[in-house]
């Protein structure tokens, strides 16, 4: 059985910020909370984005087609980030004319460029994971959650949605949040 009251303590007790209540129905729970970064965790991303920044290959720019007219044929390079995107997408429809690799959103582009944003957001996700994980076991409910990207002007916190129902339930958290227009 859910007890509302014992999870949003057992959040709080791990430092998760402003739990709201979203939805409270019997065998189902939806909240929305926050994961605050302290100034040990800003300070550290900003060295890591510093560091990348700095260690930034001079070819991340240019397309597989550069690449290949850059290099004798039999010798082709390729940067390691042009190999690993390639690899993370596989949908053709994700690259420009040039080859670029593109999102609609400008502010979603800054995101996944952002070294101090995606530290950030790593840090957040596994702490979040790793709270509610220990949730799921000692309450013995099962846990589905997401986290929405955070503001590129705002980087003090990251927004996260978790939904605790029952074991033994099928349960889509895409589909509840659906449902509640969220």
């Amino acid at each position: 059985m859910l007890d509302k009251n014992r999870i949003t303590a057992l959040l709080d007790e791990a430092d998760i910020s402003d739990i709201e209540v979203l939805k409270d129905e019997e065998g189902l729970l939806v909240l929305r909370f926050f994961y605050d970064f302290d100034d040990e965790e800003i300070a550290a991303s900003e060295v890591f984005a510093q560091q990348e920044d700095d260690a930034a290959p001079m070819t991340e720019n240019l397309t597989p087609e550069d690449i290949e007219e850059s290099e004798p044929e039999d010798e082709i390079i390729i940067p390691e980030a042009a190999v690993e995107a390639e690899e993370m997408v596989e949908d053709e429809e994700a690259f420009d004319e040039e080859g670029y690799l593109y999102d609609d959103e400008d502010e979603e582009e800054e995101y996944y460029t952002s070294p101090k944003l995606k530290y950030l957001s790593e840090i957040a996700v596994e702490h979040v994971g790793e709270v509610l994980e220990e949730i799921g076991e000692d309450e013995g409910v099962e846990i589905q959650y997401v986290g929405y990207d955070m503001d590129t002007e705002d980087t003090e916190y990251y927004e996260f949605v978790a939904m605790f129902y029952e074991g033994g339930k099928e349960m889509d958290i895409d589909e509840i949040l659906e449902d509640m227009d969220i």
